[in-house]
């Protein structure tokens, strides 16, 4: 509820509903090959929110998929694909200095990520192989070259084990409330107008802490 309060004093409405743009990107040719060659994927491990405090743990628990990040929203994989983000920056006004990629690679069907949820907004290209993406419980097809545009909402990418190729998902992550002209007033501790972090919080166990993209 207070998260919600200080996006409402930001002029933001909290709740954001799904957009989905089939072939958002129709150049596809290569691109789920390159993502998935080029990118410095790494073994991605199971976060557990507590759905009371809203906290967030990491474990050192492996999951069967990889990710990777980027701070910003180049990644030098491709010219399609950089062209593809920065034309998503524009078409949903994102305006968060601090918007940074969280991608994923699935190598086959047998790849899943529960249902979970962001107290943030995220941009979704899919590429490769077609995969169920369920938000708030309602089943998607996400195609290869896709937009999927989401708010809040809780959602997961559930297993298909007859699907034998993989999927790389390139995710922009922002806060719709974090605006450029906001964070000359920052001293570190949050928006000076919506008091959000400065960078996501994540609980560690004991406390919340700030993690730098």
């Amino acid at each position: 509820a207070d998260y919600n309060l200080r996006m409402l004093n930001c002029g933001i409405e909290p709740f954001r509903p799904a957009v989905l743009q089939r072939r958002y990107v129709t150049d596809i040719a290569g691109l789920y090959e390159a993502c998935a060659q080029q990118m410095p994927w790494r073994q991605a491990v199971f976060r557990r929110r507590n759905y009371e405090t809203g906290g967030v743990t990491v474990t050192n628990i492996p999951s069967s998929r990889q990710d990777c990040s980027y701070h910003g929203l180049t990644t030098g994989v491709d010219p399609r694909l950089d062209a593809a983000l920065a034309r998503i920056r524009h078409d949903f006004n994102i305006t968060d200095p601090r918007v940074y990629l969280l991608n994923n690679f699935y190598p086959d069907g047998n790849t899943s990520i529960a249902p979970h949820t962001h107290d943030f907004w995220s941009a979704i290209l899919s590429f490769g192989a077609s995969r169920v993406f369920t938000v708030d419980g309602h089943p998607l097809l996400l195609g290869d070259g896709d937009l999927l545009v989401i708010g809040t909402q809780r959602h997961a990418v559930p297993k298909m084990p007859e699907v034998k190729d993989g999927r790389v998902s390139v995710s922009i992550f922002w806060y719709p409330e974090n605006k450029r002209d906001f964070w000359p007033a920052l001293d570190g501790s949050g928006c000076a107008q919506c008091g959000r972090p400065k960078f996501p919080q994540v609980w560690n166990g004991h406390a919340w802490q700030s993690v730098e993209r």
